[in-house]
């Protein structure tokens, strides 16, 4: 007679399954580890906007350097306020990015600023030709264009 694989044999065993302690303990774990990992999260999503926004600029610079070395000077088409859904516009832009490109005190000095519409007015990056400074991230709100 085979009594081993009745249900009376397996509770006498041990096979009950998880307590309901057991279940909670692994819930709370991994309750901690959802709190650990999406600030983290977020702070990796906030730093890949502002080097979009950067790299916005980086373009914009290089496009605007190309079209002074091929004409001579910067055309009018190349100063203004883009986005990507811009249509036609003369930079490459990334999704949530606006990019305001205005002509300088001369005729071949240009400022041009970039935000990204996902971290509002926490900062904005700038760049005038006049000195050729840096493109880095700037907290505040982004100086208003000539």
């Amino acid at each position: 007679m085979l009594l081993h694989n009745t249900p009376a044999m397996k509770r006498l065993r041990g096979d009950k399954g998880f307590t309901l302690v057991e279940l909670l303990v692994v819930i709370v774990i991994i309750g901690i580890l959802v709190a650990i990992a999406v600030p983290i999260f977020l702070n990796q999503r906030e730093a890949a906007q502002k080097r979009a926004v950067e790299s916005d600029v980086r373009n914009a610079i290089t496009v605007m350097e190309t079209a002074y070395s091929e004409d001579g000077s910067y055309a009018s088409d190349l100063f203004g306020t883009f986005t990507n859904a811009s249509s036609g516009g003369p930079f490459s832009i990334t999704d949530g990015v606006t990019l305001v490109v205005a002509p300088g005190a001369s005729d071949q000095v240009y400022v041009i600023t970039g935000t990204h519409s996902a971290l509002a007015s926490d900062g904005y990056v700038s760049y005038n030709s006049a000195d050729g400074g840096s493109v880095k991230w700037e907290e505040g709100t982004p100086p208003a264009s000539d």
